[in-house]
């Protein structure tokens, strides 16, 4: 107790040691005083009176110093003098401590900001308990050119019931609705259909209320009689509930059907994306599944312990040939036809998608901007050491030591190092925001992503270990200037020729290191003008669109329901024309049907005649079905252009059959017998539906006219298109209006423009464009900073052969020269590194590169000399401020 009681003294003691050691100096003096009146009383002089006190009290300097050993923590005490000198002396040298902490604040926030999207999107597990053990359940269907299918009904039975290593499996299926709440107001909104098996294998608990039962899905409860239970999420539950506690139990009308609340879900709980505002109990009576007729039931299991993705998958491999005879459609022949294999993927590879693909890579990248960075740093930290020689020098010949020294510049590192990472902190939090904006809707687990501890702890490690090698570099080098030959006996020029290699290589490095991002960066903003200058096949320019959701009690009218519509948006004042589809091009798909058996699936667009007109799609052969151009053919129906070329190669299309077939390639039947053919009417320029990346899609535009085309099918869900004459914008509450006008059941949804369409389509190039470009901007200024640090430290070092030049007669331009042409040189070798780097790393964006090769020559040349020339012009700076000394100054130095 004692010990500690002392040591907890002398904490307290170096604490308060300015205040302590001013009360001592005080006490002293008036000790001092005291004697030195008395002596003068005695008759002294008053200088000999002084003296005689002096000698008396036994050196006031010695007391003083002994009072503050016995009081204090010896190390603490100089650790607080070196932080006073360090600070001291980074702020004598202002210009030297504010680049560095620039330097050093964008390298580590760039790259903190890449660490917390790599550690909270693809390293941390997701958020439900025993995350790693949920998988998702797929099917590859080579027979029907599937490659990366869902489950049947009948599959989803079938391991469910039997795999060893499954513990639950749930499905679930994802549409957007009309809701009607008790205020009568209609809205869309998305619902997720999901089995009871969802929750358990997610392993979630409600935040109010309870989850679905076994109870609540026995046979019988899809009766649109029964009141089917629903969960909320949190965020609806607030924003459209007000966080009533009472919602529970609460009924709600979906697509004209009356649903019940039973819970609303904790709060952050995602699933299967962002977008989903409710779930809908969702079960599949086991007696109507079938083995192979539609692969497209998303399925999410829980693996038992111990069990890998690899067994589970094996055992379903071992299952799948014990479903023949379980389902009438199971034979051994429709098994041989279908050629179905099995896959087991873990959720979370799912969920992250090809994120994870092009985070890497960028986390990559700003690692090596971050070593841009400490290169940049360490060359400033060499020229200030070379500076600091006299100061150095005479610290030694006071009695410090070397020991001494190497700690007075760690500390200075470690001060500008904690500085620059607090910088790089609010950096990084602010490119986190940035992110969060630019980033696309579907960006996985965007709500976690946020500065956390993992990152703080990130930035303080990387403060620690440069400023370990920034002080370990400065004492190093003063150590080897300690060392060294004095000036003067012919050893410099020895020495400068002996490590003149050094700072080339510094130079060729950051260069190297510099170019690889620019390049990247380079690509990617070709990519994005590529996509962007990509042919559409529409028009996207002042269109407005708005999704409408019809109830299922109107569907005997919905043809002319939507026409009257169409005519009633048209009378608009501000708009072209309107029309209405079952989707637009980029903003998603829902109908996919096979027209013959054992081919791919088509996409099918019901439409409101006048839609090509609208979206500006040519109509390059037939008939376009606007009012003014009706056609007289049976069952009329447009294809686009790739699917008149497959389906009748080198003749046209008019007239020609189309049969749309069920997703098991049997014929669609309805009561009173086989659906009829289609007959082709028209043949539609290609769109790029499906994304800016793939080739035009395969489509077929189906009527929505009297008699109805198609029979089998009402689409309830629509969007409607708006031309106008200026901001679509503007026309929203108007529109909304008029939908309401012609019938108050309609349930309008998101209104967006086409040019957000066409943006969110390329919102991934952007997104990782933007990143990349940042990452190359500040890999320029980083690259020209080192370029600058390494030309003036080599100029430093090179001061008495520039001043001999200069008083000999040498003309400034031509050193000026000399030292930028030193420099160029390892310029030029580091370029040609990062050519061949470049070339390496850019294949890790070949996924993400659209119409540019990653070697591309016009990049890597415009990027090389837009480098080059930056480090000329940053290592004729440094040279200019070298050679406009005078001469004799410059020779003084030395």
């Amino acid at each position: 107790m004692r010990r500690l009681r002392v040591a907890l003294a002398r904490v307290r003691g170096w604490w308060r040691g300015a205040r302590v050691d001013r009360d001592l100096q005080d006490e002293i003096a008036a000790h001092l005083g005291e004697a030195t009146d008395d002596f003068v009383r005695q008759g002294l002089a008053p200088v000999e009176a002084r003296r005689r006190a002096l000698i008396a009290f036994g050196g006031a300097a010695q007391a003083a110093e002994a009072h503050r050993e016995a009081r204090v923590v010896r190390w603490l005490d100089h650790l607080r003098r070196d932080v006073g000198q360090g600070s001291r002396g980074l702020r004598r040298s202002a210009g030297f401590s504010v680049t560095v902490l620039v330097v050093l604040a964008v390298g580590i926030g760039a790259t903190a900001a890449l660490f917390i999207l790599v550690n909270r999107i693809v390293l941390r597990p997701l958020p439900f308990p025993d995350a790693d053990r949920i998988v998702v359940l797929r099917s590859r269907v080579p027979g029907v050119d599937l490659d990366a299918a869902d489950l049947s009904s009948g599959l989803f039975f079938h391991y469910r019931d039997r795999a060893r290593s499954i513990v639950s499996a749930g499905n679930y299926e994802t549409r957007v609705l009309s809701l009607r709440l008790a205020d009568d107001a209609a809205e869309r909104a998305q619902v997720t259909y999901a089995g009871a098996g969802v929750f358990q294998t997610l392993g979630v608990a409600p935040a109010l209320g309870r989850l679905f039962t076994e109870d609540d899905g026995r046979p019988g409860f899809m009766n649109v009689k029964w009141t089917i239970p629903i969960l909320l999420s949190h965020d609806y539950w607030v924003s459209r509930f007000g966080a009533d506690p009472a919602v529970v139990g609460r009924v709600i009308r979906i697509n004209d059907n009356p649903r019940v609340v039973v819970g609303v879900m904790p709060e952050g709980f995602v699933f299967p994306d962002p977008e989903t505002r409710i779930w809908m109990l969702s079960e599949i009576p086991a007696r109507s599944a079938s083995f192979g007729r539609s692969f497209t039931l998303k399925t999410i299991a829980r693996l038992r312990d111990g069990v890998s993705v690899r067994d589970a998958e094996s055992e379903l491999v071992s299952l799948l040939p014990g479903i023949v005879g379980v389902y009438r459609d199971a034979t051994p022949e429709r098994m041989a036809e279908l050629g179905l294999v099995p896959i087991v993927l873990p959720f979370k590879d799912v969920v992250v998608g090809d994120v994870a693909r092009a985070l890497w890579p960028l986390f990559g990248g700003m690692l090596v901007l971050l070593m841009v960075a400490a290169a940049n740093g360490a060359s400033l930290f060499l020229v200030r050491a070379e500076a600091r020689r006299p100061e150095i020098a005479m610290r030694l010949a006071l009695g410090a030591s070397q020991r001494q020294i190497r700690r007075l510049f760690v500390i200075e590192a470690l001060l500008l190092t904690s500085a620059a990472s607090l910088c790089g902190l609010a950096i990084a939090r602010g490119l986190i925001a940035a992110v969060i904006a630019l980033a696309p809707a579907d960006l996985p687990r965007s709500a976690e992503i946020r500065v956390d501890a993992a990152a703080v702890v990130f930035v303080l490690a990387l403060a620690v270990l440069l400023a370990a090698a920034f002080g370990a570099i400065s004492a190093r080098r003063q150590r080897r200037l300690a060392l060294a030959p004095a000036p003067g006996d012919g050893a410099w020029m020895t020495r400068r020729r002996r490590k003149a290699w050094g700072q080339d290589v510094s130079i060729a490095m950051q260069m190297a290191l510099a170019l690889t991002l620019m390049v990247g960066s380079g690509l990617m903003m070709r990519t994005y003008h590529n996509l962007t200058a990509a042919p559409l096949g529409f028009s996207p320019e002042r269109m407005l669109t708005l999704d409408v959701a019809m109830p299922g009690r109107l569907a005997g009218r919905h043809a002319r329901l939507y026409a009257d519509l169409v005519a009633r948006v048209r009378r608009i004042p501000g708009v072209e024309s309107a029309t209405m589809a079952s989707f637009v091009p980029l903003a998603g798909r829902e109908y996919e049907y096979p027209i013959e058996a054992s081919t791919a699936p088509v996409l099918f667009k019901f439409f409101v005649p006048g839609y090509f007109e609208t979206m500006r799609t040519p109509v390059v052969a037939g008939q376009s079905l606007s009012p003014a151009d009706p056609s007289p053919l049976p069952y009329p129906v447009l294809v686009s252009a790739s699917l008149a070329r497959r389906l009748y190669p080198g003749r046209s299309a008019i007239g020609q059959p189309i049969r749309r077939l069920e997703e098991d390639g049997t014929a669609v039947t309805m009561a009173h017998g086989p659906v009829p053919d289609f007959t082709i009417a028209g043949v539609v320029g290609d769109v790029r539906e499906e994304s800016l990346r793939a080739n035009a899609v395969e489509i077929a535009y189906v009527p929505v006219i009297e008699p109805a085309v198609e029979q089998s099918i009402v689409p309830t869900n629509m969007t409607l298109a708006v031309r106008s004459a200026g901001e679509p914008a503007r026309l929203v509450d108007a529109v909304r209006h008029a939908v309401a006008e012609i019938e108050p059941a309609l349930a309008t949804g998101q209104a967006r423009t086409m040019d957000a369409i066409v943006s969110h389509a390329r919102a991934h190039e952007t997104f990782v464009g933007a990143l990349l470009l940042l990452a190359s901007a500040a890999s320029l200024v980083l690259g020209v900073v080192g370029v600058y640090g390494a030309v003036a430290y080599a100029a430093r070092r090179r001061t008495r052969e520039i001043g001999i030049r200069l008083a000999l007669g040498a003309r400034r331009g031509e050193v000026i020269g000399t030292i930028v042409m030193s420099a160029m040189r390892s310029a030029g070798a580091g370029a040609a590194i990062g050519v061949a780097v470049a070339l390496l790393s850019a294949r890790a964006l070949g996924a993400l590169l659209f119409g540019v090769a990653p070697g591309d020559p016009r990049v890597i040349a415009t990027v090389a000399v837009l480098l080059l020339s930056a480090a000329a012009a940053a290592g004729w700076l440094a040279a200019l401020r070298a050679v406009t000394r005078d001469p004799l100054r410059a020779l003084r130095i030395e």
